[in-house]
């Protein structure tokens, strides 16, 4: 059997490796790591204490021991409320140290009741990690977030398993360090956990690295709306989904008008403002699942699907979204810019813009998207030409 000790050591070393290897790979890309480097070198620096039991004060292998073992899962719970972009609940994660501390200094001679508080905590805390880690969305298969509820659920079952035995009374624990098979049927896993949350965490930042760069390369990153790529793709899928539907869909062709007034009178910085804020309004004049393109400069692409399967009625309901957005776009724009006497102030600057719009009706897949897109731009021009804040249709 497996001397106790030597598991130890071996926990040791692989916890303080996975905290080098985590914290080097990924300290340039983002703060979630480090918090996942710091739990594994927390829980190093735990078995350390645990290995000297005997050898050193009690204050130190029992009670900050066992409270750096549940700091673990703390500051994985940290870096996980990092990599999701969300204000950590700082008191919930860290009050089961306390905890462990308060409890522990008055159990300090019940080895047995401070094995069960232990592992009751551990299990409550592994159960709040899954839910933070399912809640994490990725595009991709989500290897990594797999990985980790894999680890958590896995720690969170031998805990519950060790302190249902302990209920039980089948093996009472004299030791941390002494023998036995309760021992090593719950530290021996520690070696997985270690390995799972590690690989978890380096394969879920590779797994956002590709999700940001795909998403680099399928918006638009002034506005972050569907680039052209993404809008040719849409527009294929919108001319597939009237053809199943026999529905007729949209192209609304949105320009901006005396947009080049506004950059050359307030500067670049306030027309990318503009163009930001233009994108809001767009965005809050469309039913979802339509999709909003910006095509470059001022001039963008809304998509509308599944209309009606009545010209007349279609056409309606596209002028109604289109008079939508025409209104919205058309009210005063208040912009949040630096203040040019200090850049530490801000100032609010109100800017009138109009748009002029032309649509494209289309059903069925006889039709490409440049082709749509084409009429749309006429009917764009043709409203231009009435001197702008002007709906216009395509027809032939």
């Amino acid at each position: 059997m497996i001397d106790v000790t030597t598991l130890f050591v071996a926990i040791i070393i692989v916890n303080f490796s996975l905290a080098l290897i985590i914290a080097g790979v990924s300290i340039h890309v983002d703060r979630s790591p480090i918090a996942m480097s710091a739990a594994q070198a927390c829980s190093g620096m735990a078995f350390v204490l645990f290995s000297l039991t005997g050898q050193i004060d009690s204050v130190f292998s029992v009670i900050v021991g066992n409270m750096l073992m549940i700091a673990v899962f703390a500051l994985a719970g940290e870096g996980l409320y990092l990599f999701r972009r969300e204000r950590a609940p700082h008191a919930l994660l860290w009050s089961p140290v306390v905890i462990i501390g308060l409890l522990f200094t008055q159990l300090m001679d019940n080895i047995t009741a401070r094995t069960m508080i232990g592992a009751a905590i551990i299990c409550v805390q592994c159960l709040h990690l899954i839910v933070i880690t399912v809640g994490i969305r990725l595009r991709g298969a989500g290897r990594g977030r797999l990985l980790l509820i894999v680890c958590f659920a896995t720690v969170g079952s031998i805990n519950l398993g060790r302190l249902v035995a302990l209920i039980l009374g089948d093996e009472p624990v004299s030791s941390i360090t002494a023998p036995g098979l309760l021992q090593l049927m719950t530290f021996l896993p520690v070696l997985a956990q270690s390995l799972l949350m590690a690989v978890g965490v380096i394969v879920m930042e590779k797994e956002r690295a590709q999700s940001i760069v795909q998403e680099m390369a399928l918006h638009d990153p002034l506005t972050g709306l569907a680039n052209r790529r993404l809008l040719y793709e849409q527009l294929q899928q919108a001319f597939d989904q009237s053809a199943s539907e026999h529905k007729y869909g949209a192209v609304i062709l949105i320009d901006l008008d005396e947009f080049k007034p506004v950059n050359d009178r307030y500067g670049h910085a306030i027309g990318d403002l503009l163009l930001q804020s233009v994108a809001d309004r767009i965005r809050a004049s469309v039913r979802e699942g339509d999709t909003i393109a910006r095509l470059g400069g001022d001039e963008f692409v809304v998509v509308l699907q599944s209309l009606d399967s009545e010209v007349n009625n279609a056409q309606a309901i596209a002028d109604a979204i289109t008079s939508t957005i025409r209104q919205r776009i058309a009210e005063p724009h208040s912009l949040l810019v630096s203040s040019e006497v200090n850049a530490n102030t801000n100032r609010l600057q109100m800017i009138e813009c109009s748009c002029s719009t032309g649509i494209s009706l289309f059903i069925g897949r006889d039709c490409s998207p440049d082709k749509i897109l084409n009429q749309a731009d006429k009917a764009m021009y043709r409203a231009k030409n009435r001197r702008g804040n002007k709906l216009s249709t395509f027809s032939e």
